[in-house]
């Protein structure tokens, strides 16, 4: 079973993000966006072991403290832009590429476990700005119908902000799908 630790950083208080296998303690550190202190007080309090660092996106609120994080774990950045899977223990995180926001957003699937880190796609009660340079709606609109698709019931922890589930994004998500290009 999947453990996560929610832990916002920096000014913006992304949300950094370590999924933790409960059964071997292996973890993968999410958007470690800031405060690499705080991150790494958290791995070390509750004797997590980590294994790699993901990141749904590039921008600098979610990659802040990487090279901390990095060099003070001795771990890797995991690429995926090809999408694929991450195994943390036991459990299976599926990458899912979810453009809209940046070109290269993704998001993080724990099919097993119910839940999805989405970055800065899909938020609790808006979506992603799609006004960046590098923004586009039309990515955003195909890719916030990707995650439609999960069950209601899927966790959403979302780059920001608080948490909520597939349901109750659904009710409100229609309202911005109008609105994408």
């Amino acid at each position: 079973m999947l453990k996560i630790y929610k832990i916002p950083v920096g000014m913006l208080q992304a949300n950094c993000y370590i999924a933790a296998d409960e059964k071997t303690k292996k973890a993968v550190i999410i958007d470690p966006g800031d405060e690499a202190d705080k991150i790494i007080d958290v791995v070390e309090s509750n004797g997590l072991l980590p294994k790699a660092v993901v990141l749904t996106h590039g921008h600098f609120d979610h990659v802040g403290a990487l090279g901390e994080i990095k060099n003070h774990f001795k771990i890797d950045v995991l690429d995926t832009k090809d999408a694929g899977e991450i195994k943390v223990g036991e459990t299976i995180l599926k990458i899912i590429k979810t453009p809209g926001h940046t070109e290269d957003g993704i998001c993080i699937v724990g099919e097993e476990s119910g839940v999805i880190f989405t970055g800065d796609t899909l938020f609790k009660g808006t979506i992603g700005r799609t006004d960046f340079p590098e923004s586009n709606g039309a990515e955003m609109k195909k890719s916030l119908q990707k995650l439609m698709e999960f069950p209601d019931d899927f966790k959403v922890y979302p780059g920001h902000g608080d948490e909520s589930t597939i349901g109750e994004e659904r009710k409100k998500i229609i309202n911005f799908l109008a609105f994408l290009a």
